[in-house]
């Protein structure tokens, strides 16, 4: 080991809690969009079996029952009634 007058250089940093919370935090993001993604494939018709696999998907990404809930009743609302369009409205729909 040496040491140098700013302290050991075997000493690693190690980050801090709040460092790691938000690593995580964003490694959770990205799998969620992953997965979104892989749902709501492009040229893929939005009817209701894609919104039944789009809410297995927040379901499983621990997203809650809930907010999962609210979120497809309005998504299967304008499904049925023809307003989505394509996945990127879906997309834009979702991050509302």
């Amino acid at each position: 080991m040496i040491q140098t007058l700013y302290g050991s250089l075997d000493e690693v940093q190690k980050p801090s809690f709040l460092d790691r919370m938000k690593d995580a935090v964003s490694r959770t993001r990205e799998n969620l969009a992953e997965r979104i993604e892989d749902v709501v494939a492009i040229g893929k018709e939005i009817d209701r079996s894609t919104l039944d696999d789009l809410e297995a998907t927040l379901i499983s990404a621990d997203l809650g029952t809930t907010t999962t809930h609210e979120i497809l009743q309005k998504l299967r609302d304008k499904a049925d009634r023809k307003q989505i369009k394509d996945v990127d409205e879906l997309k834009r729909l979702l991050k509302e």
